[in-house]
């Protein structure tokens, strides 16, 4: 087995993986005065497409691809149902709300997400956000919704970093293997990392330490950024001035620009690399085309030919945006866990709508061109598994010797594919391959997703004596699942025990006067 060594602060967790919105109604410039303007055809020469032909059953429910995801706004009045997702081969989705018992179809992951109310309290009581979590370890939890948008969370900085601060104690309290991730914003353009660059400022101002971020995720809709007017309004607590200086008044055929989608994705992964996020997974929450397809198509009268022509410009930015996603690397700033990879997964908007590609029809139930695009896009990805430790810690922050503390280990999955069998988990002082003492095994029994997903697995130690140990975490030991790569399942780490001191605090013995 080959050894990947990582020297770690004890206490201090690797960034960890999983899975907000734009929910039906909220397509921000459907709630201004003036409609966009300034329509015109996107690309020179197309005059005509032909709708995609599914030659094969790329419908497999059994076909569940860790990478894709699905967003999900409220399905009740439509003729399409959860099931839909299967035929989707999508391996995740998200629909915008906390459940402590969401639907899987099909063993489907599910991403929880608080939503905040926009003076920065929860929309979850902390009741229920406990009874939630304890119902579901191990889940990725988003923490708001767009808290840069005045028409979703809008959260100034300020109540961000305290929301977020709050928010994460409780959820990693109540389940310490959570994965917990701040709030998606709108698009990552300059206005929007200034937001993002007060929010860690105010974090660091007001604990004294870097904002703890399993995992980020944003969303990329490429829309107008002005004050007032349509698109995407200027963030919550940014001063004017800086709007004025930062805002890209994007225009309606770069909605649907590959170029400016690529490098938003740079630009974010640049973003946290230099705040120190490098090795933290990045998930789209959010992608798509929410403008209607018509808008891609203006100059044509013909109703049929105006379908086409917008219906060729949305499928063709599906197809090179999930290109883009499945195969952009980076050994800069990609994730080093999930070789370089910028984005580790994305959930395409919507499973249902208005908006321009939806995956079903709402009225039918019916899978849409769009969906049907979306489900081979999927299915011809290779299925894969490849499981590796990335990070062992104590969970005290100081382990002491003869005293049980617990060692906590991050196992990713950076496959296509969720596993179908117990993970195992072994850790041990000194190398396995050299003798090295079994410290504990942890099983885990759910699905570990593929995609750089991720696992929090907890094994009890009592270190007998103060120094630092040189401890080995093995995933995966009987080789009892089928990898990519059997070379990477063993990870060396280093954790420091220390005797700790209680304070002696002065006695002072006051004498009576007389």
């Amino acid at each position: 087995m080959k050894v990947t060594r990582l020297r770690l602060a004890a206490g201090a967790l690797l960034c960890a993986v999983l899975a907000g919105a734009l929910p039906v109604g909220a397509i921000p410039w459907l709630h201004s005065a003036d409609e966009p303007s300034g329509r015109r055809l996107l690309a020179e020469g197309v005059t005509s497409i032909s709708l995609p032909i599914v030659g094969r059953n790329y419908l497999n429910p059994a076909h569940r691809m860790s990478r894709f995801g699905v967003g999900v706004p409220a399905i009740d009045a439509t003729a399409v149902s959860l099931s839909a997702l299967g035929r989707l081969n999508a391996g995740w989705y998200l629909d915008w709300t906390a459940r402590a018992a969401p639907s899987r179809p099909g063993g489907v992951t599910f991403a929880q997400l608080i939503n905040l109310r926009d003076d920065g309290t929860s929309a979850l009581s902390d009741a229920s956000l406990a009874a939630t979590v304890e119902a579901n370890p191990g889940t990725l939890w988003l923490v708001g919704n767009e808290p840069d948008s005045p028409l979703q969370n809008n959260v100034n900085p300020e109540q961000y970093a305290r929301a977020y601060h709050d928010l994460y104690r409780q959820i990693k309290a109540a389940d310490p293997t959570a994965i917990v991730s701040a709030g998606g914003i709108v698009q990552p353009t300059p206005l929007r990392l200034k937001y993002l660059d007060l929010i860690l400022q105010e974090y660091a101002r007001l604990y004294g330490t870097q904002m703890p971020v399993d995992v980020w995720n944003i969303h990329i809709y490429i829309l107008r950024e002005e004050k007032t007017g349509w698109g995407a309004f200027y963030p919550p607590g940014v001063a004017d001035e800086d709007g004025d200086a930062l805002a890209i008044p994007y225009e309606i055929e770069d909605h649907i620009d590959i170029a400016i989608f690529r490098d938003m994705v740079v630009q974010f992964r640049q973003w946290m690399a230099t705040n120190g996020y490098r090795e933290c997974p990045l998930i789209l929450t959010e992608f798509g085309v929410i403008l209607p397809w018509d808008y891609f198509a203006p100059d044509l009268d013909d109703e049929e030919a105006k379908r086409e022509a917008g219906y060729a410009r949305v499928l063709a930015f599906m197809d090179a945006s999930v290109d883009y996603l499945l195969a952009s690397t980076d050994p800069a700033i990609g994730c080093p866990y999930d070789s370089n990879r910028l984005v580790q997964r994305w959930a395409w908007f919507a499973l249902v709508g208005s908006w321009g590609g939806w995956l079903y029809e709402p009225d039918t139930g019916e899978m849409s061109v769009f969906g049907q695009r979306y489900a081979e896009l999927a299915a011809t990805q290779p299925e894969m598994i490849n499981l590796m430790p990335v990070s062992l810690v104590a969970a005290a922050p100081a382990a002491q010797p003869g005293v049980e503390t617990t060692l906590l280990a991050t196992i990713v999955n950076n496959g296509e594919m969720p596993t179908t069998v117990p993970v195992v988990v072994r850790v041990y002082d000194g190398d396995p391959d050299g003798g090295g003492a079994q410290i504990g095994e942890a099983r885990h029994a759910a699905p570990l997703d593929g995609g750089a997903g991720m696992i929090i697995v907890s094994v009890p130690w009592t270190p007998s004596e103060a120094k630092e140990y040189a401890l080995y975490v093995r995933v995966d030991p009987l080789d009892s699942i089928h990898e990519t790569d059997e070379d990477d399942n063993t990870l060396a780490a280093s954790v420091s025990v220390t005797v700790t001191h209680p304070a002696m605090l002065p006695i002072v013995i006051a004498s009576a006067s007389s």
